[in-house]
Order: C-alpha cells, then structure tokens, then sequence
C-alpha cells in the first residue's frame, strides 16, 4: 500500500504544471541524482542542484545564524528563478 503512495517519479509524471526538483549536493540522505530522475519524470520539469546543500539547504531549527541558511536561500533564489520564467508557459 506504501509503494504506491510514495511513488515519487509515477507522481512527477502526473503534475501537469513546471515542477523544480531542488536538491542539495552534499544531502547524506538521497543522492543529487534523485533530483534529475524527478525532473525527467515529470513533462514540465527542471533540476536545481544547490552545491553545498544538505538536505534542508543548511536551514537547523531553530535557525542560529544568517550565514548558516545561505544555502537555503541559494534554493529560494533559484525556486523563484524557475517561477519567474515558467509561469504563464
């Protein structure tokens, strides 16, 4: 019953609008190559790699110190960048 419910790349297929995979280079958790199979799966998708990210773009809760989301916010600026130039597409 899981299998199907977390089936991550059979979801991407059905998104019909530009989906960003973001994921960060350093994630010990899932491998940057993760984020390309996603975007390949979906029919509007992209990949931002963030080079140094973990696997929540060096954001800790709580947040200690602006320098440490500097990753996170190289995720947002890229997230917006994706939005600004697919929206309307």
């Amino acid at each position: 019953a899981n299998r199907a419910r977390l089936d991550v790349l059979g979801a991407a297929r059905r998104i019909e609008v530009p989906l960003l995979a973001v994921h960060g280079t350093e994630d010990p958790t899932v491998v940057p190559a993760a984020a390309s199979r996603i975007a390949d799966a979906a029919p509007r998708g992209e990949a931002l790699l963030v080079t140094g990210g973990d696997h929540a773009m060096g954001a800790k809760h709580p947040l200690e110190a602006a320098e440490e989301i500097r990753t996170l916010q190289s995720a947002i600026d890229g997230t917006l960048a994706f939005a600004l130039r697919t929206v309307g597409r």
